[in-house]
């Protein structure tokens, strides 16, 4: 599969006036980034009640919106403009995507589920120290509160708030941001693995390390192969709101397949099944590009 070929741009803003490496600021930008992302989440918290967040649920997902917003969006705003005007331009936000693949990218999200949570699933299974494992059960216990809902309005509301924003917000920055200065010094391929990479270890979460990276490089891949943004963005909307819907169904009734249970093995055909369909669509979406 051959690389598209991207223009070579000279973007005039202030850092690219001052020769300031591109490679430079985004490695910069990670520590940053975290510092203003979960140092003011943690003070906004405090600032709107804070105590038990299981308790304070709500505030806890209005949060977690608000942060995305104010302290992911807007940052990585600013240091675009360091770089250009042209902040679409930047970001593979001002080209869209063929209509085939707003159907290929969804399905091969969905027919990839088995295979990650399965690799999470795996990954439970490493003797963790006792400390550990009661960090893990606390996330457990508070990613099913914070996605769980019981009403159709509640549901709704949660898919806003873990679905849809986070997909825009890290898209932004990680396939917006990091891929684009990345790809300026390293080869396509590279820049895409390395921003994969960087989207997993930056969830911090040891326990599905293996299946965020997998899909972190997923996801940057596509978007360097179509230079538009909006494939992570449907991309990551997909997992997301994968996510809710399972954790919604599970609270209306019993699933058939116990997909809310992070411990829960797919049978061996399934695994086979599910990378036998997930390669039909990225095969697809490649021979895509490629046509158009």
């Amino acid at each position: 599969m051959s690389q598209p070929e991207v223009q070579t741009q000279t973007w005039f803003g202030l850092a690219e006036q001052k020769l300031i490496s591109p490679k430079l600021l985004a490695w910069i930008s990670l520590p940053l980034i975290f510092v203003v992302y979960q140092g003011l989440g943690a003070v906004l918290m405090l600032l709107t009640g804070g105590g038990n967040l299981l308790e304070t649920i709500f505030l806890t997902r209005l949060n977690q919106g608000l942060s995305q917003i104010f302290f992911l969006i807007l940052p990585v705003f600013f240091l675009i403009r360091l770089h250009t005007r042209s902040v679409l331009e930047f970001t593979f936000l001002k080209k869209g995507i063929p209509v085939q693949a707003t159907i290929l990218i969804p399905l091969s999200i969905v027919f990839v589920q088995p295979l990650v949570l399965s690799i999470g699933a795996a990954e439970r299974l490493i003797p963790w120290p006792d400390a550990m494992i009661q960090f893990r059960d606390q996330l457990d216990t508070m990613m099913k509160a914070l996605v769980g809902s019981q009403s159709v309005s509640e549901f709704l509301f949660v898919a806003l708030i873990v679905s849809v924003i986070p997909a825009f917000a890290e898209e932004f920055y990680f396939r917006g941001y990091l891929l684009r200065n990345f790809s300026r010094v390293y080869r396509g391929y590279s820049a895409a693995v390395l921003t994969g990479v960087l989207f997993g270890l930056f969830h911090f979460n040891p326990f599905q390390i293996t299946g965020l990276i997998l899909l972190g490089i997923y996801f940057s891949l596509i978007v360097w192969y179509f230079q538009s943004l909006w494939a992570g963005i449907l991309a990551h909307f997909t997992q997301n709101f994968l996510a809710v819907l399972v954790y919604f169904l599970a609270e209306q009734s019993t699933l058939a397949v116990p997909l809310d249970d992070p411990d829960y093995q797919f049978p061996l055909p399934v695994l086979l099944v599910s990378v036998f369909l997930t390669s039909g669509c990225i095969w697809g979406l490649f021979k895509l590009r490629k046509s158009n």
